[in-house]
């Protein structure tokens, strides 16, 4: 699928716009609950390498947040 680069912009430019806030993930780790990794980062992952694509980015960050959770929920 192509995404108009003004739909990019125009999304940017909401973003930017938005006033600060914490995502669900950032509450669920400070409140040591468990992070949705898996739902998040895990199965979009394992659906595109089903497809013969990678994320190689998305695998370095689900495999930090997989760390991070493991971390935090340990020392609850």
């Amino acid at each position: 699928v192509e995404i108009p680069q003004e739909f990019v912009q125009l999304m940017l430019d909401s973003t930017e716009a938005m006033t600060p806030y914490l995502t669900s993930m950032k509450l669920d780790f400070d409140g040591k609950r468990p992070l949705e990794v898996e739902a998040i980062y895990g199965n979009p992952i394992r659906g595109a390498r089903q497809r013969g694509l990678e994320m190689p980015k998305a695998e370095v960050l689900y495999q930090q947040l997989c760390f991070l959770n493991a971390r935090n929920l340990a020392s609850a």
